[in-house]
């Protein structure tokens, strides 16, 4: 029996037998097997790689908010993981994704951000990329993320506004968006398809910009238990058309 495609919803997929040495590019376990398992399966149709089954919603807004950005610092004392306040190995990961940001939109010869423009980050997490964002273009930003100690951090140390995720398929903001960047984000979100509906039709400006970054897929990109699909050039190009 196959099983339906999580995204497109076509029904030519193949499960991919992680005994197999022709697929040992795509590693099919989990790196939290305590947390959820799944098999990996390749759709036909549309090209991605996705989960055989999605962990609850519950339990992953549960880790966004626990445990799953800790670092090598935290310090376990009976039974509870306390950790920095900055998220240091991740405050540089955003500075790193934000300068490649500006060289594609540069080399790109795309509309450069201003100080009238409204840019929305999605898992923006502890608001890094943001505050790049405000310290070379002046934009206005707006923060979004299920964790609730990255967005209250973002906003009384960055001074930067936040929104806590409560349903990422229907939230709506007080204006539309001129900029929106999902940097590591899109391979989490469940139904891309209509998360992008909904992204063009009551998020995103007419004439505004989405910029995704994805994992690559020749990698370990759904070892983590977080990620329901991994993309290559293609698959993602089909999805967003």
């Amino acid at each position: 029996m196959s099983i339906r495609c999580k995204a497109c919803k076509s029904e030519s997929t193949v499960l991919i037998d992680p005994s197999d040495i022709s697929t040992i590019m795509f590693r099919a376990s989990s790196s939290n097997a305590g947390f959820h398992f799944y098999e990996t399966v390749y759709c036909e149709n549309c090209g991605i790689l996705f989960m055989s089954k999605f962990p609850e919603k519950g339990k992953l807004i549960e880790l966004y908010n626990g445990d799953y950005r800790n670092s090598d610092f935290a310090i376990e004392h009976e039974n509870e993981l306390f950790d920095l306040p900055i998220q240091i190995p991740f405050s540089g990961f955003s500075y790193a994704r934000f300068k490649m940001f500006k060289k594609i939109v540069e080399k790109c010869g795309l509309k450069i951000p201003n100080e009238s423009d409204l840019f929305l980050d999605y898992g923006g997490y502890q608001g890094f990329f943001l505050l790049a964002v405000k310290q070379i273009y002046g934009s206005r930003v707006l923060n979004y993320d299920y964790s609730q100690a990255g967005i209250e951090f973002s906003s009384k140390a960055l001074g930067i506004p936040g929104y806590i995720a409560k349903d990422i398929n229907t939230d709506i903001f007080e204006e539309k968006v001129n900029f929106v960047t999902l940097l590591h984000v899109f391979e989490h979100i469940e139904d891309p398809c209509g998360f992008l509906s909904h992204l063009k039709t009551n998020v995103l400006a007419d004439d505004g910009y989405l910029y995704i970054e994805v994992p690559c897929i020749y990698g370990d990109a759904l070892v983590d238990p977080t990620h329901l699909f991994t993309y290559n050039i293609c698959s993602l190009s089909n999805i967003l058309e």
